[in-house]
């Protein structure tokens, strides 16, 4: 991920309001090796919040993206937000636990 991040980045002009939001997913992406699950999912959370925060934009503003879905968790840590391509909703907090809890934003 690391360097499809970096590729992604290069690729956008720099002054760009896009490169400061992959700027912010490729920072939340660097995290050490977790000791357990609920260190794991801290991580993913800051992560999945920068990545909807890109998803909101390109969503707006790029009709190939209007067709991502994003998803939150009123049960997750806040802000408890992830994006999926498709259907139907998996919840990544709480892994099979609660799998379908959530509401698409």
């Amino acid at each position: 991920m690391t360097a499809s991040l970096a590729a992604l980045e290069q690729a956008i002009p720099a002054g760009h309001a896009y490169r400061a939001l992959v700027q912010a997913i490729d920072a939340a992406a660097h995290w050490p090796a977790a000791a357990d699950l609920k260190e794991a999912r801290q991580a993913f959370l800051n992560f999945s919040a920068r990545v909807v925060d890109w998803a909101q934009v390109l969503r707006r503003q790029v009709e190939a993206f209007r067709a991502l879905t994003l998803y939150h968790c009123p049960m997750a840590p806040k802000p408890g937000v992830w994006m999926q391509r498709h259907g139907p909703m998996r919840n990544p907090f709480f892994g099979a636990e609660m799998l379908e809890c959530g509401e698409e934003l």
